[in-house]
């Protein structure tokens, strides 16, 4: 049942703490008065340990996640308690129960109704970690779980597996720093002496106690007229250097954009009737994997909001999840005291998820998902990737899914339970029963009216137990088209589509079925699926239908472990796309000449498995156009991507005059068999990359044709060396046999040889090269804007060295003028293109040591190169 407002909480922590200079330890003594509750002693006091969550890397961490979880790698949190005593000061016995759970054991019972009083000794080591605990960058970010607490308490004893519960609290904070900082707890400012004892900067009742400490720090504020904003803030403002300057390219004010926002917001909310606060306070954080989240009395607002090209289509995407947190801040007064213990979170999520998408019709006219929006540019294989295997940052705020709760679950409101955030009780109420009365319901629960009698009001045989069926998440279940059927009856054509379940049908889901048929208008209808099999019967006179399942994927599908796009059944009749892939163009000094590669792919929708390679190519020496087909194989490493592949294709070429020699024609029949197991795009730190190609060549010149064999193999690995460092290694070898055109012949230089030389300073036709690199991070918490078109976010150095054998046989490649090597140092700038696909630029210099088995005469000259990916 919901509780009154005014009951008082079970427990009251009045804490003293220290916060250590370089802020990787905050120690102290918690003081917990807990109230035994009616009908039940108390014999022991359970205390949560929440640090202790984070002490081993996050389960399914892989190296896409790891950037934007920690600056320098993975470093554990924890939690020691040194001590427990009683409020007669008796020494109690601590005994740990789980890993984020210790119980304080009495020394005699306290009745129902009375108080017992534990004092306990504790200390908080705090990593470099990104996100809602954690420090960086001369900040300390502690959402709550920073010193020990009892879990929800209640007469049939400690529930630690519930997400937090109410409690008074009183903190005194200490600073130990050699300059004064700002603390922001609850949504207080309170100034911290340096050095000095420990003083009052905050008090009130909450689910949990938010720490916000900066050693630097600016506040940028704005008045409406619905209430002030004050925004808390580590980085500068950005603004144009003068009173006279118009337009800035280098500059984007993300603050005044974050104020602006939530200012909208706020008026918002006011013209619909909500009351809003007369003081708004924001504080910008450190967080990667979310732009914006509530806490007590206060936003936290990532420190890369709104650094996206201002196109406001996708900068939208940024004020969306912050008018959510804003929402959410201003009702939780009123509907998180009428909610079920251990709902209230859900509950106000629900009604800010409703109160945000409100929002966005107001100021946007309707509502446009990323899919739609970058669907204009899906002719891009990059854009493509964004829509089948996205790896930017604050995913879930471009591709809002049914649930958006955090998978790693590393903050204090979601670690101890499975229950999801009230995103996805919205979504399901808005597939069972429509977009207006799941609008109506959470407009009640809004006005303070409890969810279960929203419910009965509006739910039309939905209450509770259908709602709490979907604590445990999404289940793990994938929908398929089983059959099609036509047929007619006494109300027209109509299709009908057998849909099968593979995995639970517990929940049972809402699933939308489309029919789209030629020169036709699409037809759709909804079903509920409660059982493995289930008909849809949607009306459509289309005579070959195209038969789409979850048109709009409202539905989180799985592919349950199979190697296989989960969609790939939700389709009768697939598209083929062309997607352009890769543009290059690269500039001979010496010759003048420009080569032109263009390439691409074409697969079909929800295909992971054949994909077609195409390239035209107009080089120095060949102008040509190349058709592979591949064939993927093994277990899924990225979403459209499996482990290995086999492949085969050919090639053909006009072979160019050169040095008396007429023009040609040249033909490359190949076979392929590759493994690439790295998963990030950009920033690759472990895995290995095979492949070989092999097949014969025929070239045709001045009457005389040429047949001969071409083999290649490369062998790639990294190897990641603590949290900042990756040795990485490729080994490539190449071979020319039989009589071969000087226009497949191999160079030395360049990518994929010896970078210090120019690619064909030495040719031959049996190669073997290496490379060598010492990958090194710089930092991850860089925030350069490149006009408004991408944003530098890191900056990692490369130590390499590149070594070749090349001859024109086997015997002259193993002599020592056939060896060269040069040494060399790069940057990598990685970079997220408009906010939304993650890139690295790559610029290299590097001098040659060896030449052809000699040494440079004088001092070596110095090639730079640059290139857009890795080097491999």
């Amino acid at each position: 049942m919901a509780r009154a407002q005014a009951e008082p909480p079970a427990v009251r922590a009045d804490v003293d703490a220290v916060v250590s200079a370089d802020l990787s330890r905050l120690h102290g003594h918690a003081r917990l008065t807990v109230r035994a509750p009616a009908g039940s002693a108390l014999e022991h006091v359970d205390v949560w340990a929440f640090p202790e969550r984070l002490a081993t890397p996050p389960h399914a961490m892989d190296e896409v996640d790891e950037p934007r979880l920690f600056p320098v790698g993975f470093q554990p949190a924890a939690m020691d308690l040194g001590g427990a005593v009683d409020g007669q000061g008796r020494a109690l016995r601590i005994e740990r129960i789980e890993t984020t759970l210790y119980r304080i054991h009495l020394v005699e019972p306290v009745a129902a109704g009375e108080v017992a009083v534990v004092v306990l000794t504790f200390e908080t080591r705090i990593p470099r970690r990104f996100g809602p605990f954690g420090r960086d960058a001369g900040q300390l970010t502690l959402d709550g779980g920073f010193f020990p607490r009892p879990p929800p308490l209640d007469a049939a004893g400690f529930h630690p597996d519930l997400p937090p519960d109410a409690l008074d609290f009183h903190l005194s904070l200490g600073w130990a720093g050699r300059r004064d900082a700002l603390s922001v707890v609850n949504g207080r400012l309170t100034e911290l002496t340096a050095g000095g004892e420990p003083q009052p900067v905050g008090e009130g009742r909450a689910r949990r106690v938010s720490l916000l400490l900066y050693t630097r720090h600016q506040i940028s504020r704005l008045v409406t007229d619905h209430g002030r904003v004050m925004l808390v803030h580590r980085r500068k403002r950005r603004g144009t250097r003068g009173p006279d300057d118009l337009f800035d390219l280098g500059v984007i004010d993300v603050h005044a954009q974050t104020l602006a926002t939530v200012g909208a917001t706020l008026g918002f909310l006011a013209r619909h009737g909500v009351a809003v606060p007369d003081m708004t306070v924001c504080a910008e954080a450190p967080l990667r994997r979310a732009l914006a989240r509530t806490a007590p009395g206060m936003i936290l607002v990532s420190d890369r909001a709104f650094d996206v090209t201002p196109y406001e289509p996708i900068r939208k995407f940024h004020r969306l999840p912050l008018v959510r947190a804003t929402a959410a801040l201003v009702v939780e007064d009123i509907v998180a005291p009428q909610a079920e213990p251990g709902r209230a979170d859900q509950a106000v999520d629900l009604v800010a998820v409703d109160l945000t998408e409100r929002w966005e019709r107001a100021m946007y006219g309707g509502q446009e998902g990323a899919r739609e929006l970058l669907a204009k540019g899906s002719l891009l294989a990059e854009v493509d990737d964004a829509l089948t295997a996205p790896q930017i940052p604050f995913e879930s705020a471009f591709f809002r899914g049914p649930d958006d709760t955090d998978r790693f679950r590393d903050s204090i409101e979601l670690f101890s339970h499975r229950r999801p955030v009230g995103h996805l009780w919205r979504e399901k109420l808005v597939d069972r029963l429509g977009a207006e009365a799941a609008g109506a319901l959470a407009a009640d629960v809004a006005r303070g009216v409890p969810l279960p009698e929203a419910l009965s009001r509006h739910g039309d045989g939905v209450d509770m137990a259908w709602l709490e069926a979907w604590d445990e998440g999404t289940p793990d279940r994938n929908y398929a088209i089983d059959e099609v059927t036509r047929g007619e009856d006494d109300e027209g054509p109509f299709v009908d589509v057998q849909i099968r379940v593979d995995g639970p049908v517990q929940p049972p889901e809402q699933v939308a079925v489309r029919v789209e048929g030629r020169r036709r208008a699409p037809a759709q209808a909804s079903v509920v699926v409660d059982q493995a099999t289930v008909t849809a019967r949607v009306r459509s006179t289309a005579t070959r239908p195209r038969v789409v399942l979850d048109p709009k994927r409202r539905l989180a599908e799985s592919d349950l472990g199979r190697p296989v796009d989960p969609r790939a059944d939700n389709l009768t009749h697939p598209r083929w796309r062309v997607l352009l892939d890769g543009f290059g163009l690269s500039l001979n000094s010496a010759s003048g000449r420009a080569d032109v590669i263009v390439s691409g792919f074409v697969r079909r929708e929800a295909d992971i498995d054949h994909t077609f390679l195409l390239s035209v190519f107009d080089l120095e020496r060949r102008t040509g156009v190349a058709v592979d087909w591949l064939r993927s194989l093994g277990p899924k490493v990225v979403p459209n991507r499996r482990r290995l592949a086999i492949g085969v294709g050919t090639s053909i070429s006009w072979l160019k005059p050169r040095r008396g020699d007429g023009s040609g024609l040249g033909l490359r029949l190949r076979f392929t068999l590759g493994e690439l197991t790295f998963r990030s795009r950009t920033d690759p730190r472990a895995g290995v990359a095979r492949l070989l190609a092999i097949g014969p060549t025929l070239a045709t010149r001045d009457g005389t044709s040429d047949i001969g064999f071409a083999g290649s193999a490369l062998l790639g690995r990294l190897i990641p060396i603590g949290g900042r460092h990756t040795l990485a290694g490729a080994f490539r070898a190449d071979i020319l046999l039989g009589e071969i055109s000087s226009s497949e012949t191999l160079g030395i230089g360049g990518p994929g040889g010896v970078r210090a030389l120019a690619t064909f300073a030495r040719t031959g036709e049996m190669r073997l090269a290496g490379s060598l690199e010492w990958r090194h991070r710089y930092t991850r918490d860089v925030s350069i804007s490149a006009l408004h078109l991408a944003f530098v976010h890191g900056i990692d150095g490369v130590l390499f060295v590149d070594g070749a054998l090349l001859g024109q046989t086997p015997n002259r490649t193993f002599q020592s003028e056939a060896f060269s090597v040069g040494i060399g140092y790069g940057l990598r700038f990685h970079y997220v293109v408009a906010g939304l696909t993650p890139m690295v630029f790559s610029i290299d210099a590097a001098v040659p040591l060896l030449v052809a088995g000699q040494r440079p005469r004088g001092v070596p000259p110095v090639t730079v190169g640059a290139a857009v990916g890795q080097s491999f």
